[in-house]
């Protein structure tokens, strides 16, 4: 049985970012479904491409990242979301009865995670003078969040604030060499 959820928003000339909770698993099915059933809405699981090596074969996967949730962003003419349980059940998450538009951190990593097509892959960076820098992909813009730098197995541990909370993230990036400008 489909049922449309309203979307009403107090900035209506902006692009609105809301986020779905869903089943454990039903991740992907739950952004095409939102996504499907209402064509002006983009919505994507937040996914993180890892980085593999076994037996000196090396192969990259693209893992969910945060489990049970899918973020959207719909434009201001948006007015309502349809949720179909015959495909994906899932839930319009709210501040509270009538507030369901992310605001604050929230909306910029929504507007991050949708600006990278809910992908986070790896990210160009270069020594300079002793430190990792990055220079190119989705962790460039979220630098300052970077607490810390494994230069072994280069990944970058971000603490960012997801949905009120605070979560670390490890997320992988590829030394390239420095022209030296």
């Amino acid at each position: 049985m489909a049922e449309a959820i309203c979307l009403t928003s107090q900035r209506d000339s902006l692009d609105k970012f809301g986020c779905l909770k869903c089943h454990e698993g039903k991740e992907i099915l739950a952004a095409q479904t939102a996504s499907h059933l209402n064509r002006q809405i983009k919505a994507t699981p937040v996914l993180i491409t890892k980085r593999f090596t076994q037996k000196r074969v090396v192969r990259f996967e693209n893992r969910i990242l945060i489990p049970g949730y899918v973020f959207f962003k719909a434009p201001p003419s948006t007015s309502y979301v349809v949720c179909d349980d015959t495909y994906a059940s899932y839930t319009l998450l709210r501040y509270d009865r009538s507030n369901w538009e992310l605001l604050g951190a929230d909306r910029s990593f929504a507007e991050w995670i949708i600006s990278l097509d809910g992908i986070i892959g790896f990210t160009k960076a270069e020594k300079r003078e002793g430190r990792i820098c990055m220079i190119d992909g989705p962790l460039k813009s979220v630098e300052n969040d970077i607490v810390k730098v494994d230069k072994k197995n280069r990944n970058a541990l971000l603490q960012m604030n997801v949905l009120g909370r605070e979560v670390k993230i490890w997320a992988g990036y590829e030394l390239v060499e420095s022209l030296g400008w």
